[in-house]
């Protein structure tokens, strides 16, 4: 299935000079980005990917274990309000669940109406801003994960607010709804950064999602969680 798309598309180009990728119009009547039938999505191996996700989610939280501890006693001295920050988003077949992640803000939003997070905003708490610079504040979805919910690996989930707003500019922004949602990507490797959203991120957004899916296979999951602990340890990136 495809979305009627407008004359202007987007191609998603890597940049020589920066080697990142940006997304550029042209005038012609194609789409980079369309909307897949689930019967065309290459078949992922559920009960493996599924015991990589458990195997993974029960080491990560049995090890982290007295940082999480850390992490809460922290929060909950620094600044006022609850320690764990549960936000809506959209699930495998667009079902709501509850994202979990540590409160990094002096605000806590539920997802369905939210101000997206900007560069320096000063609604971020001192402690949130190291639990963001390196990812700590998502470690909370490893019971996610657990639930089921969500996978390790997959398309990441946007707040619902988002979803919404940009499904009216952007073609087969709902597709990547298709698979269970991850806590890491390929987007978050190569993609644009959240605070950056706007219409040209997102189809850079969906143009990795959509080789994910088209190129999954165990091995990927593997390159791609081994690449994001990489990046989070050593901060040349932040990645979700």
């Amino acid at each position: 299935m495809k979305f009627n798309t407008p004359k202007t598309s987007v191609k998603v180009i890597r940049s020589e000079t920066t080697n990142t990728f940006e997304a550029r119009h042209e005038e012609q009547q194609i789409s980079s980005v369309e909307l897949i039938d689930e019967k065309n999505i290459p078949h992922i191996n559920g009960i493996v990917k599924r015991a990589f996700d458990i195997v993974i989610s029960l080491l990560a939280l049995i090890l982290l274990s007295p940082l999480l501890f850390i992490i809460v006693i922290i929060i909950s001295i620094t600044s006022r309000g609850q320690i764990l920050c549960p936000q809506w988003r959209y699930g495998k077949g667009k079902t709501y669940f509850n994202m979990l992640k540590f409160r990094t803000m002096s605000v806590c939003e539920d997802g369905y109406s939210m101000k997206m997070v900007v560069k320096n905003d000063n609604r971020i708490t001192s402690f949130g801003k190291l639990l963001r610079k390196y990812s700590m504040d998502e470690l909370p979805q490893f019971f996610n994960v657990l639930k089921g919910d969500m996978s390790i690996v997959g398309p990441r989930p946007h707040a619902i607010s988002m979803v919404n707003e940009y499904s009216k500019q952007v073609s087969g922004i709902h597709f990547r709804h298709l698979i269970k949602p991850g806590i890491t990507g390929l987007a978050q490797l190569y993609g644009p950064r959240c605070e950056n959203n706007t219409a040209d991120n997102i189809n850079i957004i969906i143009y990795f999602d959509k080789l994910y899916i088209h190129t999954w296979s165990h091995l990927l999951d593997l390159k791609i969680f081994i690449c994001t602990f990489y990046h989070v340890l050593f901060n040349t990136k932040n990645v979700v």
